[in-house]
């Protein structure tokens, strides 16, 4: 209990040196005069538009060679005041107190790394990492606040009209965001990355252009996203998730049925359809068509009961046997082997088969069953329309 008491006493004691003060004996005075992120000096005052939110208190632990620790707490709200600490002279590891959440309203720092204290006077910039990216959603002031629908428990913070929150690296996020009613809501989905500044800035027809962020501290991935008059996004990046293993390449065509994801690859691949993960991408389970053959699969579109596949791919304007292949959802959602119906047709005005026809009009690519006339209708790479059949 004594030797806890003295060890407090001397860290007061140590903590409590001035910069103008002379060390003891053996010791040396260490003064922050400022905080490097990722040796880019950090900024309470940036000049743009965003400024980081920062800690209070940040805590670093200093351990010399005789494992003596030694704890500095300073402020990086107050970087034009200096920290300092006296200390053995010595060789120091030292690292700061993690901050253990997915969520943050502050950007959380990590200084991790190794010191030489041997001067009397010692200025010291400390080096800091973080874990952590930045989502920012702007939106007009009478907007409702965005929701995590991905992670309801957690909620945006919000700085100068902009909501904001530090997500811990590799976390996705679903975002709800409503300019007028829950009616009227859209989903923005993002994954967080260190170091990186997701902007999505939410604008309404004939509204002031939003002021848009510049790029400092980290990398800026900003979208604008319009709003008809409606209240409706009229455009919406699309997210990559994932990459496609290597068994799916060629993957031609995708079709979301009741809450699964299929796909079908090109040409000269196996007759199958390939169920995916739709969180990541990796494969399921094939379902093989026994009656088919896969010459040049072009094109996967769906109604209400049957998925449709288009064997029509043509690129040289040679083939004579296009045909579309039709399976119901119920088999495909229940069975790994499926014998379709087979839908062949040909172009009535395509009467020269002898190639090479780059870009002709009778290179379907890609097609969609209109519900309400049971047709369907084709689009070749020449943008030329037809029904195939009825």
């Amino acid at each position: 209990m004594r030797k806890l008491v003295f060890n407090l006493l001397l860290f007061s004691f140590l903590l409590s040196c001035k910069e103008d003060e002379k060390p003891r004996p053996g010791n040396g005075i260490l003064t922050v005069t400022g905080i490097d992120l990722r040796n880019t000096p950090l900024s309470n005052d940036n000049g743009t538009n965003w400024t980081h939110v920062l800690t209070n208190s940040l805590i670093v632990n200093l351990t010399n060679e005789t494992n003596q620790t030694f704890q500095l707490e300073l402020n990086p709200n107050t970087l034009e005041k200096s920290f300092s600490i006296e200390l053995p002279l010595g060789n120091y590891t030292f690292h700061s107190i993690p901050v253990s959440t997915d969520f943050s309203d502050f950007l959380p720092l990590k200084a991790e790394g190794q010191l030489n204290l041997n001067q009397e006077k010692q200025s010291w910039r400390l080096p800091v990492d973080t874990e952590y990216g930045l989502l920012t959603l702007s939106q007009s002031p009478d907007s409702p606040a965005p929701l995590f629908t991905s992670h309801p428990s957690f909620q945006f913070n919000k700085n100068n009209e902009v909501y904001y929150s530090y997500i811990k690296s590799g976390i996705k996020t679903t975002v709800e965001v409503s300019s007028t009613s829950p009616s009227n809501s859209f989903q923005v989905i993002s994954q967080s990355v260190p170091f990186q500044h997701v902007s999505k800035i939410i604008q309404k027809q004939h509204e002031n252009v939003l002021d848009a962020f510049q790029k400092t501290d980290f990398d800026l991935v900003q979208e604008k996203i319009n709003l008809d008059l409606d209240h409706q996004p009229i455009n919406l990046s699309p997210w990559i998730q994932a990459e496609l293993g290597t068994s799916l390449n060629e993957s031609s065509g995708l079709a979301y049925i009741d809450g699964r994801l299929f796909s079908i690859n090109d040409e000269d691949n196996d007759p199958k359809i390939q169920e995916l993960n739709p969180e990541d991408g990796q494969l399921i389970r094939e379902i093989t068509i026994e009656n088919a053959f896969n010459e040049d699969w072009e094109e996967f579109a769906q109604s209400e009961s049957h998925v449709f596949i288009g064997d029509f791919g043509n690129n040289l304007g040679r083939r004579k046997n296009l045909s579309i292949l039709r399976v119901s959802k119920d088999e495909l959602l229940h069975s790994n082997t499926l014998v379709a119906e087979k839908i062949e047709f040909s172009f009535a005005d395509q009467v020269n088969f002898s190639g090479p026809m780059e870009s002709n009009n009778f290179d379907c690519e890609s097609f969609f069953p209109e519900q309400s006339t049971s047709s369907i209708y084709q689009k070749s790479r020449g943008w030329k329309n037809q029904a195939l059949c009825d």
